[in-house]
C-alpha cells in the first residue's frame, strides 16, 4: 500500500511511524503558518491506517513465534516416530517426481542422481530443517526493531 504523507517499509516499526507522525504535524498543524485543517486530517487518517496495518503485522509474528515454539516442543517429542515416515514419503515423493517428469531416456541417470541423494534424505535432521523453514517464515514478517 502506497501513503502520501508517511514512508512506511517492511523495516517500520510503530515507533518509527509515531515519529513520521510528529514530524508531520510539525509541519503541517493548523495552528503553524504552513499548516492547514484539510491536510492534518489526511495525515491523521493514513496514520490510523498504517498504524493498524503494522499492528497486524507485528500480531502476526508474535503468533508465528507461538506456534513455532508449540511445533518445536510437538517435534521434539514426536521425532523419533515422524522421522523415518518423513523421509520415507520424502524418497517415495521424489522418486515419483522423477517417473512422471524425466523424459524415458533420462530415468536412469535421475535415479542414480536419487541414489547418491538418498543418504542425504537419511541423514537430514527434522528439527532444522524445520527450523530453517520457521526461520524463512519469521525473516518475512518479522518487523524490524528501531535502530538507535
Amino acid at each position: 500500500m502506497n501513503f502520501n504523507y508517511f514512508n512506511v517499509s517492511r523495516s517500520t516499526t510503530i515507533d518509527k511511524l509515531k515519529v513520521q507522525k510528529r514530524e508531520l504535524s510539525k509541519l503541517h498543524h493548523p495552528d503553524k503558518e504552513s499548516g492547514d485543517e484539510e491536510t492534518m486530517r489526511l495525515i491523521n487518517e493514513e496514520f490510523d491506517i498504517a498504524s493498524k496495518l503494522l499492528t497486524i503485522r507485528e500480531k502476526r509474528y508474535k503468533q508465528l513465534i507461538d506456534i513455532e515454539q508449540k511445533a518445536m516442543a510437538g517435534l521434539v517429542f514426536l521425532q523419533p516416530k515422524i522421522e523415518p515416515e518423513i523421509k520415507k514419503v520424502t524418497k517415495e515423493t521424489l522418486i515419483s517426481i522423477v517417473g512422471s517428469i524425466a523424459p524415458s531416456r533420462f530415468k536412469n541417470s535421475w535415479l542414480k542422481g536419487l541414489e547418491k541423494l538418498s543418504p542425504l534424505i537419511d541423514n537430514a535432521d527434522i528439527i532444522k530443517i524445520t527450523q530453517n523453514a520457521f526461520g524463512l517464515a519469521k525473516h518475512i514478517v518479522k518487523p524490524q526493531s528501531p535502530k538507535t
